[in-house]
């Protein structure tokens, strides 16, 4: 495979991944409005991301477990073997666990760091911290809010904290 083959499959990788983070966050780790009447299903729901909204600032509670994702990176990695060639595959899935490492630091920075010398973390810490605090039904992008403008969820900072159309507001 040509280097710059390597390198576009790879970058796509991380792309790939910028889509993954907003679709998790917003379909998977918020799902509470949908499980309700389930004891299991609520408490593996908490477990996985209500505790973080809880308490957002726990340091233990920043990083996804190493054991799930290797839980949801094998299926992950096995539709893109089905998809692609096999060093395609590979780049693609190399690609986008950079992306998930680099999501999970700078998750862990936003909560924990002080005042940033990049204006763009600054304004990441600002907004995510406004998903916990201000509107958790918006902002869902934690690296980038390339996907709340493409999917109408970005967190406008600059407005007062109101419901979003479709129900109620929680504290989160």
């Amino acid at each position: 495979m040509p280097g710059t083959h390597v390198a576009f499959v790879f970058l796509a990788g991380l792309f790939v991944w910028t889509f993954l983070e907003y679709f998790l966050h917003r379909f998977v780790f918020h799902l509470d409005e949908w499980m309700q009447g389930s004891y299991l299903t609520i408490t593996l729901h908490f477990l996985m991301h209500g505790v973080h909204h809880l308490l957002p600032m726990d340091p233990m509670r920043l990083v996804f477990p190493p054991v799930l994702t290797c839980v949801l990176l094998c299926p992950i990695h096995a539709t893109f073997r089905l998809l692609l060639p096999y060093p395609e595959a590979v780049c693609l899935t190399a690609g986008g666990l950079l992306g998930y490492v680099g999501y999970d630091l700078t998750h862990y920075y936003l909560h924990h760091s002080g005042k940033s010398w990049l204006s763009y973390f600054v304004d990441l810490k600002s907004y995510h911290l406004a998903h916990h605090y201000k509107q958790h039904r918006l902002g869902y992008g934690i690296t980038s809010k390339l996907w709340d403008h493409v999917f109408g969820t970005v967190l406008h900072l600059d407005r007062p904290a109101a419901a979003p159309a479709s129900g109620k507001a929680k504290a989160g």
